[in-house]
């Protein structure tokens, strides 16, 4: 499996602010971006993943760390593009890099998320290089 593959994969979301999105001081609220990060990884991973797979062998991805920089509010009404792309692959772990900008170019937040496969039956993290493989759907993205 040639790793660079995944480390070229990219998917992108569109999450539009809506008003159970704000927060009392009129912006998103800091853990409501924590689930948009989260949207867009659980896309990232359909598209690009066996992750039906990886769950019938009881084996996923868990959030082990997220490092948040927050550069700019997001209000309502904002549509906003969150991205997901793949910037480290360790042996048990896998760092994701995500950043949303506004429609209109706004950089409003920056992460970096590490995730470790883990097989939930063994109650240990396993290795990626065994599991990980691109998903053949055929599509260009």
């Amino acid at each position: 499996m040639n790793f660079l593959i995944f480390m070229a994969m990219k998917s992108t979301i569109e999450k539009k602010v809506r008003g159970y999105h704000i927060d009392y001081y009129g912006h998103v609220n800091n853990t409501r971006f924590l689930e948009f990060l989260e949207d867009a990884r659980w896309d990232f991973k359909e598209k690009f993943l066996n992750i039906t797979d990886l769950h019938k062998a009881n084996i996923g991805f868990i959030t082990v760390n997220i490092n948040v920089n927050f550069l700019s509010p997001a209000t309502l009404g904002e549509t906003l593009e969150i991205s997901t792309s793949i910037k480290e692959i360790g042996n048990t772990s896998i760092k994701l890099e995500q950043d949303i900008h506004s429609k209109s170019g706004k950089h409003i937040l920056e992460a970096v998320i590490t995730q470790v496969l883990f097989d939930f039956s063994r109650g240990k993290p396993v290795p990626i290089k065994k599991y990980l493989n691109v998903k053949n759907s055929g599509e260009k993205r």
